[in-house]
């Protein structure tokens, strides 16, 4: 009995060390992972871009090549659109929405000393209620103070030095081209990547990396066709809702939030603010009745049509594409945010998404002949 517990203690002592040597082999992995991700920043920037291109297209290409029957024509065919929507983006789109947000910039910034002093008017009766309990707030000082405190830039400038920030941060030609060039192999050749990844595998194995790997595809391309073309459309929608209601710069401020929508979580709410600001400056153009009610009216317009998307269109359109639970969605883009700001913030959900299809067949042998969990592509079978 003392030979036995002996080499029950012995064999749980192994097992012991042997997680321990894993999980330090493990985070001196991760750390030289985020060493070399520092180092060869500007290349996994390119990578991730270019993936961020060829998911948001890959279904329009496969549907291409299922009429012409040939992915070079489809491919290319792509390519000739995008570069026609970026000529007219250029020489229509860009620069109205510029102008409109050095507008609205500058309306902000002259606006909001005299929404601070109306504000203190209406503490008025607060601080005379804690006047009479000796508390002393003093409003009109401090509207005073943040008033003189505000900052005065003016539009045209800041969105002058945000392009000049862009531009500096990389090299666009060069960059440019190197993410056309990766994308355009990844939307032609995808399929021969994917099936070269499996033969370095060992032959036993290759079965469930092939299966991992489609998983983790029909996750991507559900997630980047909902997330970002559908956040995109809902933002052109959203451009013609805030016109019908007389929404200031409303082409802008569509757009803007629809570029936010690619974010889930916190990302409607982050693009919905201008349109607020600017409805508490300027109103409603095509509404009547005073700014509160035409305030309530932009936010009831506003939570039905995000219900519709969110609860009608998006489940028959994309279903639950990463199948993550709320709390590691915001976890993950916090996590983004906080390693590559917006960039990281747009490819977290889907890093965290295809690192949870690794860890369940890592960790829980799933074999070949289950369903994957996510949806699969309804357009490739329409």
């Amino acid at each position: 009995m003392d030979d036995n517990g002996d080499k029950e203690r012995q064999d749980s002592l192994l097992i012991l060390q042997r997680r321990l040597v894993i999980t330090c082999l493990t985070l001196l992995i991760c750390i030289l992972l985020f060493k070399l991700a520092e180092v060869f920043s500007d290349i996994l920037h390119i990578l991730a871009v270019s993936v961020f291109l060829t998911y948001t297209v890959i279904s329009l290409v496969d549907f291409l090549d299922r009429k012409f029957k040939n992915r070079m024509l489809a491919v290319t065919g792509v390519y000739l659109l995008g570069a026609v929507l970026t000529l007219v983006g250029i020489v229509l789109v860009i620069p109205t929405i510029l102008f409109q947000l050095s507008q609205l910039i500058e309306l902000t910034i002259k606006e909001l000393p005299g929404l601070l002093q109306n504000s203190g008017a209406y503490l008025k009766p607060l601080e005379t209620t804690l006047a009479k309990y000796d508390i002393h707030v003093g409003t009109d000082e401090m509207v005073s103070l943040l008033v003189s405190r505000l900052p005065q830039p003016d539009g045209p400038a800041i969105v002058a030095q945000m392009s000049g920030v862009a531009i500096s941060t990389m090299t666009i030609a060069v960059y440019g081209l190197s993410v056309l060039l990766l994308t355009f192999y990844f939307l032609l050749d995808g399929k021969g990547m994917i099936d070269s990844v499996v033969k370095l595998s060992p032959t036993k194995y290759q079965g469930t990396v092939t299966e991992a790997l489609s998983e983790i595809h029909h996750c991507l391309k559900a997630f980047f066709r909902g997330q970002i073309v559908l956040g995109l459309l809902f933002g052109v929608f959203m451009v013609v809702v805030y016109m019908l209601l007389g929404v200031e710069y409303a082409l802008a401020l569509g757009l803007f939030l629809g570029i936010w929508e690619i974010v889930p979580v916190i990302g409607p709410t982050i693009g919905f603010v201008p349109a607020l600001v600017s409805v508490l400056f300027l109103g409603l153009a095509n509404v009547g009745g005073n700014r509160l009610m035409e305030i309530i009216i932009l936010v009831i317009a506003f939570n039905i049509c995000q219900w519709v998307k969110d609860n009608l269109v998006a489940p028959r359109y994309i279903g639950d594409a990463i199948g993550l639970h709320p709390v590691l969605v915001f976890i993950a883009i916090m996590i983004g945010a906080r390693l590559d700001g917006i960039l990281g913030i747009i490819v977290s959900l889907p890093v965290a998404g295809t690192l949870a299809v690794l860890f369940k067949y890592l960790t829980a042998g799933r074999q070949p002949e289950e369903e994957p969990s996510c949806p699969e592509e309804s357009a490739e079978t329409q």
